[in-house]
């Protein structure tokens, strides 16, 4: 079975689940559910790859994350990266490319070799909202880039100051 083939079988097992996702209230839950995520993607890698005379990986992974150091994408990337280089015993860099809502990384992702050493940490800006408001984007979501794995939900809340007067 190709690695392609396999990512598509466990995209399909991935989809059968009922994940709730989670809220974070404490920084607690936060970490478990980071670690729960590396954990799976470290085991959803190992297994994807091809069993042959090589193995991956042999030498460091960059893992691009499309947006600047700080943020819930920047904060998962480096706790997935930490988890998979001890999983796999190869370094995984994190690679902050902030910019143009996540354009920016995206480019740079879809422009790597396609070798598997460069990753990238996509989210709903670099594959949903870029190729509506930038027509003339430099990759195609769906063409230059195949899922490995789904390693966190996160949610978005909108929120007002308590004394605003918009009624509730």
């Amino acid at each position: 079975m190709r690695v392609h083939q396999r990512a598509a079988k466990v995209s399909r097992l991935w989809d059968n689940i009922q994940t709730p996702g989670f809220f974070v209230r404490r920084s607690r839950d936060f970490g478990r559910a980071a670690a729960w995520a590396a954990g799976t993607l470290g085991v959803l890698l190992v297994w994807s790859c091809p069993l042959s005379a090589q193995s991956y990986p042999t030498r460091a992974v960059r893992l691009i994350s499309p947006n600047p150091p700080g943020g819930a994408n920047d904060t998962i990337a480096r706790m997935i990266a930490d988890k998979l280089s001890v999983a796999l015993g190869q370094r995984f860099l994190v690679d902050n490319r902030g910019g143009a809502g996540g354009i920016i990384g995206g480019e740079l992702a879809a422009a790597a070799p396609p070798d598997g050493y460069t990753l990238l940490a996509g989210s709903v800006s670099t594959h949903s909202f870029a190729p509506i408001l930038q027509p003339k984007l430099k990759y195609d979501p769906i063409k230059d880039f195949e899922p490995v794995a789904l390693f966190a939900i996160v949610q978005n809340v909108l929120v007002v100051n308590p004394s605003c007067p918009w009624p509730m």
